[in-house]
């Protein structure tokens, strides 16, 4: 009975793993049409963004003391993309709540208070 039991649940998985992976993508590879470019240029010029001026705007960063190494690169990323937008860092808000739980709460009181235009949690 037990090793019918074993044969089973083996079978049953090995039903459900050549189930999952039959519906994974199959990697597709193509040949470059043009074969000095190179595959990371991705859409080049295809996208054109006009400069992004963010000087008006008031962006909340709220962050987690958990995990405080990983968070300080983190918000100092997005500093420095903030900055590269034009916001100033007098228009850049931070406060810190303990952990991941805190965020949603501490996210939705930050933009019922109207205080801010963006509202970036970390943690």
């Amino acid at each position: 009975m037990r090793n019918y039991r074993i044969t089973s649940i083996l079978s049953i998985c090995l039903t459900c793993l050549t189930t999952v992976t039959s519906f994974a993508p199959l990697p597709v590879f193509t040949t470059p049409t043009n074969p000095t470019s190179s595959s990371l240029n991705g859409a080049e010029s295809e996208v054109d963004f006009a400069p992004l001026d963010g000087t008006t705007i008031r962006v909340g960063i709220i962050r987690t003391r958990w995990n405080k190494p990983h968070v300080d690169n983190l918000v100092s990323g997005i500093r420095t993309a903030l900055g590269s937008c034009n916001v100033t860092t007098t228009n850049i808000f931070e406060t810190e709540v303990p952990g991941a739980y805190e965020l949603p709460y501490a996210a939705r009181l930050l933009a019922l208070s109207k205080t801010v235009d963006a509202v970036i949690c970390v943690g």
